[in-house]
């Protein structure tokens, strides 16, 4: 078995688009230091948990010329055959 770590990403688009995006990294600190250190990302505040999985936080940004983006970093276990 192997861990990952996916960064799930919820955009609200400046004219009125949605979105939904996935990247991949390997730990848990990489992903979040991809957003928070992202130059068009801003961060706007940090919510430590969420409605579906407690221990998950989830942050809101304004990414610039873009929109707003709700993201969670999330481990996810790949079982190989």
């Amino acid at each position: 078995m192997k861990t990952i770590w996916i960064g799930i990403i919820f955009l609200s688009g400046l004219y009125n688009n949605y979105g939904l995006n996935i990247e991949q990294f390997h730990t848990e600190k990489e992903c979040w230091e991809y957003f928070d250190k992202h130059p068009t990302f801003e961060l706007l505040e940090t919510h430590k948990q969420n409605h579906y999985y407690i221990y998950s936080k989830i942050k809101r940004y304004n990414i610039k010329l873009v929109g707003t983006a709700w993201v969670s970093c999330k481990d996810v276990i790949i079982k190989h055959d």
